[in-house]
């Protein structure tokens, strides 16, 4: 019985410990091409694809900068389905509010050296993630 008292005693300690609450995310976020990052304990990004990917090479001359547009989608803890939205580098939009969060895409990367240079693996985006109330 005594065993029984300490075991429970233990068991009520721990659990009345403080946990930790994640607080969200807020800052620059990287991905890599089909990864998967959480910004907060109920929301996750995933990088699911480059659309286009049409930005004048560095060797070349071009008469405007052309855009780079990738696929997203945004999942939050517990609905079934994700939200799938579209940023580019130079068109609209290169920011969307979803779900309390303002995301903006700041780079696409690798720069392509030539056309079609980029294989889709190589890929990768910073995005800037911000909290709004």
């Amino acid at each position: 019985m005594k065993r029984l008292n300490s075991i429970l005693f233990l068991l009520f300690v721990f659990s009345c410990e403080d946990k930790e609450e994640l607080t969200p995310f807020e800052g620059d976020i990287s991905l890599n091409i089909y990864e998967i990052k959480y910004f907060s304990e109920q929301v996750e990004i995933e990088f699911l694809d480059v659309v286009e990917d049409l930005r004048c090479p560095q060797d070349h001359i071009c008469g405007r900068a052309g855009n780079g547009r990738v696929l997203l989608r945004l999942n939050q803890k517990g609905q079934s389905k994700g939200i799938n939205f579209i940023l580019n580098t130079i068109a609209d939009p290169e920011t969307i509010l979803l779900l309390n969060y303002k995301i903006r895409l700041k780079e696409l990367n690798p720069y392509p050296q030539k056309l079609n240079s980029v294989r889709k693996s190589d890929y990768s985006m910073v995005l800037n993630v911000e909290q709004i109330d």
